[in-house]
């Protein structure tokens, strides 16, 4: 898992197909595993194949090898920053605009996100606790919040956005629906202010975008404010499990 600073090392594959699965869907499927084993240096150790009356049904476990231990959701604590890697709301863009014209990275990020994984080997190093921003950034704080008994002030107007989405922004003016979107697989972690600067530097070793956007606080909840004070009220942070 990127977001736990564990490199990947092999991966386990659960198919479950209907009868009338084609020749076509087999190669494209195989050949999509095959590019992605070489693009992450990860091995097929196994899985599972059954018959299904449907849907189709593909299930994926990633296996990594952390003998130095990894970044949990629950070592974050008050005064701590909080950090994100890469750009939020791309995916969320492109699944809403999949039947128009949209930007190239909403495309890329909602068909084939890119990973921040070059940075996330140096995760352990610098952050207290750590979550993968899939089911949306403020549920994905929260997580972190709930998992180390903290809260956060969030501050909405320093999220990073791609160009288009900053465009986007303007628009709708609501970032509060970036932030509560799910799919975006970057990580959002937490770090000591003493190593402000340890951040920076991996920021341009690696080449990743890597933004403070909050502060660790001893309430709880995520409390999301623009221009620095005024709280903007959510109902829902992203995607919930079994609701």
């Amino acid at each position: 898992d990127s977001a736990k600073g564990v490199p990947a090392k092999h991966y386990l594959v659960g198919l479950s197909v209907t009868k009338d699965c084609s020749r076509d869907f087999f190669e494209k499927f195989a050949q999509g595993l095959q590019d992605a084993q070489r693009e992450l240096n990860v091995d097929l150790i196994g899985g599972d194949s059954t018959k299904t009356d449907g849907p189709t049904v593909v299930s994926i476990t990633v296996l990594g090898d952390a003998p130095d231990g990894f970044v949990c959701r629950s070592g974050a604590h008050p005064g701590d920053d909080v950090w994100v890697t890469g750009t939020i709301g791309d995916a969320y863009l492109g699944l809403i605009h999949s039947e128009e014209d949209p930007a190239d990275i909403w495309t890329s990020a909602y068909e084939r996100p890119s990973l921040p994984l070059e940075f996330s080997q140096h995760l352990r190093a610098v952050a207290s606790a750590s979550a993968d921003v899939s089911d949306g950034l403020l549920a994905d704080l929260a997580h972190i919040g709930i998992a180390s008994q903290v809260g956060f002030d969030l501050y909405i107007d320093r999220i990073p956005l791609s160009e288009p989405s900053e465009e986007w922004i303007k628009n709708s003016r609501d970032r509060l629906r970036l932030a509560s979107s799910g799919d975006d697989y970057q990580i959002v972690f937490t770090a000591p202010k003493t190593v402000r600067d340890k951040i920076a530097g991996l920021r341009a070793d690696t080449q990743t975008r890597v933004t403070r956007i909050g502060l660790c606080t001893d309430r709880s909840g995520v409390r999301c404010l623009e221009d620095g004070s005024r709280e903007l009220k959510f109902k829902d942070g992203g995607y919930t499990h079994f609701a």
